[in-house]
């Protein structure tokens, strides 16, 4: 499957959540607060989001973001759906369709006036957040930190002194400890980056498991570095 491909696949699955987000608020604006179905549209923001990343459609990633924080907080019971939040969320799920829509058809050239619909959008939402969010979330922190790799690793995927060797590209995921109890699934990153080239070496580092006595199965604490090659960029 080349980039092109993966895109309409990404664009079909990400129609689909968003038909789920815009049922889900439509049931929770009467009210009735349902934590499955919060829960659901978290995941829902979450997985665009996270999808998104990997095609780097920024413009989507910092508009969900926003849109995920909110919804994390409700979540969490700090915020509630009320009529008027529904109200800022449905058209929030809608501009998300047409800036996925309008990057891949556009290669990534959004139109001015779309930009400053979400940024009014963004204002708007952002008065509901609890506390209210400032400008940092146009920025969206991703927890990487880079961790040495051992010698013998190096070698396989062609480091040399700090120098790369080959064509092959070295890429490094570390998730932060809730994605999996935030219904993300890290495979899927593996899965999106095998269709965009042939990964060839895969290692996984446990430099943060901690001792068998205190663990539990929900935080995600390894780290995966894989090296790829025949990533194609997407065409500007």
């Amino acid at each position: 499957m080349n980039i092109d491909q993966a895109l309409l696949t990404f664009l079909e699955e990400s129609r689909e959540l968003l038909q789920q987000m815009e049922d889900a608020l439509l049931y929770l604006e009467t009210g009735e607060q349902n934590e499955e179905i919060v829960n659901a549209m978290f995941r829902a923001a979450h997985t665009i989001k996270g999808s998104a990343g990997l095609f780097s459609l920024d413009d989507v990633v910092t508009f969900t973001h926003v849109v995920e924080n909110i919804l994390d907080q409700v979540r969490s019971g700090e915020t509630r759906i009320t009529p008027d939040l529904a109200a800022i969320l449905l058209p929030c799920s809608d501009h998300i369709g047409t800036l996925i829509s309008e990057t891949i058809d556009k290669d990534g050239k959004i139109s001015a006036e779309l930009l400053a619909n979400g940024e009014l959008l963004l204002e708007k939402l952002k008065t509901f957040a609890n506390p209210p969010m400032g400008n940092s979330s146009n920025n969206p922190q991703t927890g990487m930190t880079s961790t040495p790799l051992e010698a013998a690793v190096l070698d396989k995927i062609g480091i040399e002194d700090g120098t790369v060797s080959t064509d092959n590209w070295h890429i490094s995921l570390r998730f932060g400890e809730d994605v999996l109890r935030n219904g993300m699934d890290p495979a899927s990153f593996l899965r999106y980056l095998s269709k965009l080239g042939e990964i060839v070496y895969v290692t996984t580092l446990f430099d943060r498991m901690p001792a068998p006595e205190p663990w539990t199965p929900n935080p995600a604490i390894s780290v995966s570095r894989l090296t790829s090659n025949r990533m194609p960029q997407r065409k500007r």
